[in-house]
């Protein structure tokens, strides 16, 4: 049986291009576009961030480096409350209308789900294999 992954090919690769050019565009940005939260929300980020990409290699090639579901869940947990404050930051920032900041969560929630969701595939593969190994384990 084959296990085709190509979907979760492309996601890592598109995640891993989006990574390397928000990481590029990070540091050539001028001083009147740099983000308005805390530098310390921006390197929480980045090691969750990797830990996404690593989850998302995970999920496309059937590698298994992280086994523990409890830090993945951490992992989601922790990038979800961090983007959420990071959103707080640029909207009491203010200079969005309604529309815009409507128009701009809607989008960033789709981009997130998409994002993240290699965690989840990645999850699902550990937690199947967990419960294979438990099975043989028994017989």
């Amino acid at each position: 049986m084959t296990n085709n992954r190509l979907g979760w090919k492309v996601l890592f690769v598109s995640l891993l291009i989006v990574n390397m050019w928000a990481t590029y565009t990070s540091t050539t940005l001028p001083d009147s576009l740099l983000p308005v939260h805390p530098a310390w929300l921006s390197l929480s980020l980045a090691p969750l961030e990797l830990l996404i990409l690593l989850a998302a290699f995970c999920a496309a090639f059937s590698k298994k480096y992280i086994t523990n579901v409890s830090i993945w869940w951490f992992v989601l947990v922790s990038h979800f409350l961090i983007n959420t404050l990071v959103y707080y930051y640029e909207f009491q920032a203010g200079g969005y209308t309604s529309t815009e900041m409507v128009d701009f969560i809607f989008v960033s929630v789709v981009l997130y789900f998409l994002f993240i969701s290699p965690v989840f595939k990645y999850i699902s593969d550990i937690q199947r294999c967990n419960s294979r190994s438990d099975i043989q384990h028994y017989l």
